[in-house]
């Protein structure tokens, strides 16, 4: 099965969060348009080069520049040594045509949500276009409301990328035998009504596939702040322990990468 090299965060109508996965089966804010295109340095030497697009408003380029920064300083480091990029764009699109990358499956969900993608990383495995980045999106108001959520969550994929965390035989094994418990232990059923719906719509239901990908970087989001799937951007109640409860040994293990 081809492995598509891009993850995203996005919101389909039924207000439920829609990823594009690596798998493995089992408003509003006031217009202060930047009109330009600047690059904005963090600090020149510790993490990425940050590119803000015009069409980018000042106060999401500030806010979610401080954002990034709080992100573990060894992994964006780890970034900036890999040659990822992060990329603040008004959409997707005009990311990744930045970036001189086309990406199908990202067209079509930024044509086919109403509130667009919100978060993405491409890491180049795509021969044609090597090149490696972030995206976040200017499009509030989720993207204000849940800016760290969201960039945790796609930094994340970027650790995950760097430590080859879906490819490792110990963290598999350790995935299987989370959903194993799942399952033996009745954990669902133990879940409230949107958690449940959650968890089966995006992890087990029969005509999906389980997204392994997804599973280790949300999981590790929480564990260094906030992530997508137990917020309020996926469920009418936060519930931080949830990625926990479901995965608590995976979670033991990137307590320690």
């Amino acid at each position: 099965m081809k492995i598509l090299p891009l993850n995203f965060t996005n919101f389909p109508k039924n207000s439920k969060t829609s990823f594009n996965k690596n798998f493995l089966k089992p408003n509003d804010l006031k217009c202060d348009c930047v009109s330009f295109s600047s690059r904005v340095y963090a600090t020149k030497t510790k993490i990425p080069e940050i590119d803000v697009l015009n069409g980018v408003t000042k106060s999401f380029s500030k806010r979610a520049t401080k954002t990034i920064k709080e992100f573990p300083k060894k992994w964006l480091f780890e970034f900036k040594n890999q040659g990822y990029k992060i990329i603040l764009s008004p959409n997707l699109k005009t990311a990744y045509e930045k970036q001189g990358v086309y990406d199908p499956v990202a067209e079509f969900f930024e044509k086919n949500n109403p509130n667009g993608t919100l978060g993405a990383i491409y890491d180049g495995r795509d021969k044609n276009s090597p090149c490696k980045f972030f995206a976040f999106c200017d499009k509030p108001p989720y993207s204000n409301r849940f800016m760290k959520n969201i960039i945790n969550h796609e930094l994340c994929h970027g650790v995950a990328d760097i430590q080859k965390l879906s490819s490792n035989p110990q963290v598999l094994s350790l995935i299987q035998k989370d959903c194993k418990t799942i399952v033996e232990d009745d954990k669902l059923y133990k879940l409230t009504f949107p958690e449940r719906r959650l968890i089966n719509y995006h992890f087990f239901d029969k005509n999906a596939y389980l997204p392994i990908e997804e599973i280790i970087a949300d999981t590790y989001a929480w564990i260094i702040g906030e992530g997508i799937y137990g917020s309020e951007l996926t469920l009418p109640d936060k519930n931080p322990n949830l990625m926990k409860t479901l995965f608590p040994s995976l979670y033991e293990y990137l307590l320690n990468i």
